[in-house]
């Protein structure tokens, strides 16, 4: 077994093995084959490169590493085919990217490896290598499942065209405790230009629920009536003044029927 540096000449047959590499430790730590043909081609023309090649001149494995500051190396791949391994070839490969780091006055070397691949790691800890930084990574989808989504607060209520407190009140006496969720309770504000605004606690909790209430109170009112539900952030970015109050605020409007439930 021979170990030579390796030029823009062996690109095909880094590639070869670099696509062996891919495939031996799934998942590839990378997200195209190109990409990564395209950083091997680059680190053969200006990087560190060493071939390992056994009696008969075949490759049975390489390394590539570059200077990624003044006195830092990275070696950013080290492959040996499965036939050649156990038999000092990464080794003799990782002596020869020592040998040059020292040449270019490097004197740290880091590298990266998959938590999946326990024989990389075992032979770097062996060789003295030590985890100092670690990467986590999860599906955004998987992360959220296992935190649970909270969904913003939002704020709701219902306007009916009326002036007739009484019959609105009335109404939301008899539907809302029939609303699922378990209401705290409502507020029911004066008329204010034809208007009268209905604030409920469920139904700032639950838009379906605030819908429900203003179909039913345009039934039995036989009244035109307008909900509104807004995010407390699109409230905010909008400048929709009293549009963040909800049915907690709506205890404090002067004149208004508060109705609270245990």
């Amino acid at each position: 077994m021979t170990v030579r540096r390796a030029t823009s000449g062996d690109v095909d047959v880094v590639s070869a093995l670099y696509r062996r590499f891919a495939t031996d430790v799934p998942p590839a730590p990378f997200d195209t084959i190109e990409g990564e043909l395209a950083q091997v081609a680059e680190l053969l023309g200006t990087g560190i490169a060493f071939l390992a090649e056994d009696g008969d001149g075949v490759a049975t494995g390489f390394a590539l590493a570059r200077q990624r500051a003044p006195g830092f190396g990275t070696l950013t791949d080290l492959y040996v085919v499965p036939d050649a391994r156990h038999s000092g070839v990464a080794t003799a490969l990782v002596r020869e990217v020592l040998s040059a780091f020292r040449e270019l006055g490097i004197e740290h070397l880091d590298l990266d490896v998959q938590a999946s691949n326990g024989v990389a790691r075992s032979l770097y800890a062996r060789w003295g290598l030590h985890e100092e930084v670690i990467v986590m990574t999860a599906d955004v989808a998987d992360l959220d499942a296992h935190l649970g989504r909270e969904d913003p607060p939002s704020f709701g209520s219902a306007h009916v065209q009326s002036d007739d407190l009484t019959a609105v009140e009335t109404a939301v006496r008899q539907f809302v405790p029939r609303l699922p969720g378990g209401s705290h309770g409502s507020v029911v504000a004066a008329p204010r230009n034809g208007w009268i605004a209905v604030y409920d606690d469920v139904c700032d909790r639950d838009p379906e629920m605030l819908a429900r209430l203003g179909r039913e109170l345009a039934d039995r009112l036989g009244a035109v009536c307008v909900q509104l539900e807004l995010l407390s952030a699109l409230a905010a970015a909008l400048g929709i003044e009293g549009a963040e109050h909800g049915w907690d605020d709506a205890r404090s409007i002067p004149g208004a029927v508060k109705i609270d439930r245990a």
